[in-house]
């Protein structure tokens, strides 16, 4: 079921979650929209509705970062509901970049399927969930 309005652009980036103002666990996003976005890495940590902040790394030199709410949790996958407006912005930012550097390189879109395929197993053991503590 489609849990989001705006339109999902697959990008791959390192995110750090903080709970609490700690840093809580590592993932990475699998797609974002302009209100939310889905990491894998990341399952039975977190419950619905959990406030936390997400720490996107774009680079070395650019993180980002924002209130979200964990919306949905399912095979390794987490979903998060941005609670803010800058937040929501840069997220807006990275999807039509995301989308138009699809389009220059002359590349659909993959489909979830496919994603998931391509990602591999080896993919997912790199973002594993790391506690802190």
């Amino acid at each position: 079921m489609e849990r989001r309005r705006g339109k999902r652009i697959r990008l791959n980036a390192p995110v750090i979650l903080y709970k609490d103002a700690l840093p809580a666990a590592t993932a990475a996003t699998v797609d974002v929209s302009s209100e939310g976005l889905q990491l894998r890495g990341v399952s039975g940590v977190f419950g619905v509705n959990t406030p936390l902040e997400v720490e996107l790394n774009l680079s070395t030199a650019k993180r980002e970062r924002m209130r979200a709410l964990v919306r949905h949790e399912a095979r390794n996958r987490l979903g998060l509901l941005v609670r803010d407006v800058a937040g929501a912005g840069i997220l807006q930012m990275l999807a039509e970049a995301a989308a138009a550097a699809y389009r220059s390189a002359g590349q659909p879109q993959p489909s979830p399927a496919r994603r998931d395929e391509t990602a591999g197993r080896a993919a997912l053991q790199d973002t594993r969930v790391k506690p802190s503590g």
